[in-house]
């Protein structure tokens, strides 16, 4: 309370002062019933739970922003992934088309070593561009892979003839002691010129790659927080 008991004894002589002093009781009695009875108790968990509750609800939109922010850089990162699959192969769809008198088929009559190892890294670059579109959700990007595929189903049997299957996951893989002992001519079909099924991957190949470039140059550099979202330069974001 705040009465003291000198103040309780020498004010019973002043009317006033009584009245102050019974005034001042009967409040001081108040608050220390509100005590008792748990009232301010109740008032001072109430105001922190609303504290709690609204420091969760930030924290809940901070966590949101750094997942989408971190939605944004991986989304980055695997677009420019596409990018140099997309690059590898179309540099050695490039290689095998070449029809020029440095080519590899120009005075070819059979398969060579040469040939081979050229279509084995034609066939892991194929590889690696699909399964790497398999990360992304751009529609673009994934749409121009799926229609390479296609393009390349559709040699399902010319390809099969010569040792190179089409997997179920849209995958080739080669067989080289089929390939090896294939008809030159045979294999020209597939790989050589520019009515070939390599010399359309070769196109296709320089078009997925512009489109995972523009795809990824469009995801936006900075997040609502304010965070910056470029894979290569994420670290710059522990400076802020």
């Amino acid at each position: 309370m705040s009465l003291s008991i000198n103040t309780l004894f020498s004010s019973f002589g002043n009317s006033s002062t009584n009245n102050s002093f019974t005034s001042g009781l009967y409040s001081s009695l108040s608050e220390y019933s509100s005590i008792k009875s748990g009232t301010y108790k109740k008032l001072v968990s109430s105001y922190y739970n609303k504290t709690n509750s609204t420091d969760k609800t930030d924290s809940t939109t901070s966590a949101s922003k750094n997942k989408l922010n971190k939605s944004a850089i991986v989304q980055k990162q695997e677009l420019s992934e596409v990018k140099d699959a997309a690059d590898d192969l179309y540099s050695s769809a490039s290689k095998l088309t070449d029809t020029s008198s440095k080519g590899l088929f120009k005075k070819a009559d059979k398969v060579t070593s040469d040939i081979t190892s050229a279509v084995k890294s034609f066939v892991k670059d194929y590889n690696s561009l699909v399964k790497e579109a398999g990360d992304t959700t751009n529609s673009k990007v994934t749409g121009k892979v799926s229609y390479m595929t296609s393009q390349t189903n559709a040699y399902r049997s010319t390809l099969d003839k010569i040792g190179i299957t089409v997997n179920d996951d849209k995958t080739l893989s080669i067989d080289e002691d089929v390939f090896g002992k294939s008809d030159i001519s045979d294999v020209k079909k597939v790989f050589n010129g520019s009515s070939s099924m390599a010399y359309q991957t070769f196109v296709r190949a320089s078009d997925i790659s512009s489109t995972a470039e523009s795809a990824g140059n469009s995801v936006t550099s900075y997040g609502a927080d304010g965070m910056y979202n470029n894979y290569y330069n994420s670290a710059y974001n522990w400076y802020l």
